[in-house]
């Protein structure tokens, strides 16, 4: 499964909220790479994962990958 493939399946309030946190991930974290871990867009800088986001039937969960980097971005 690639990303798109995934954002294909999104409804279009889940699409919005991704594209909104992508943004906040892009802006804080320019040089990080989308991808997918776990059957779920996962953003990872210099090897490191850094934020898991899932859409589900009712809900929408955002996963720090690190508190070291939560604390940071805080």
């Amino acid at each position: 499964m690639t990303v798109n493939d995934y954002l294909k399946n999104l409804s279009p309030p889940q699409l919005s909220e991704y594209v909104r946190i992508a943004k906040i991930v892009e802006d804080l974290v320019p040089e990080s790479e989308v991808t997918i871990t776990y059957d779920i867009p996962t953003w990872k800088y210099k090897g490191q994962y850094v934020l898991y986001f899932a859409a589900h039937k009712t809900h929408m969960s955002v996963y720090p990958a690190s508190l070291d980097l939560l604390k940071e971005l805080e």
